[in-house]
């Protein structure tokens, strides 16, 4: 699906960005301890945006550390 190449060609390219810049041991701990409160946003952000229903998105980040800047990791 080309929407969904889409999506994993920008997630691809935002942990690029994070690679470099986690190259900071202190910036890296500091995104681990801001995790639970982007998600928050970026799930509100993600409601209104698609207009989907709130329960489609988990309450909680359904995702590890190790997921979210893993560049081969893209959940089905």
């Amino acid at each position: 699906m080309i929407i969904k190449r889409g999506w994993q060609i920008e997630i691809t390219n935002f942990r690029d960005e994070l690679e470099f810049s986690f190259r900071s041991k202190t910036l890296y701990n500091y995104s681990l301890n801001c995790l639970d409160a982007v998600y928050h946003k970026a799930r509100k952000q993600a409601i209104q945006k698609t207009g989907l229903s709130p329960e489609i998105f988990p309450e909680q980040y359904p995702f590890t550390p190790e997921d979210i800047f893993n560049s081969e990791y893209f959940p089905e």
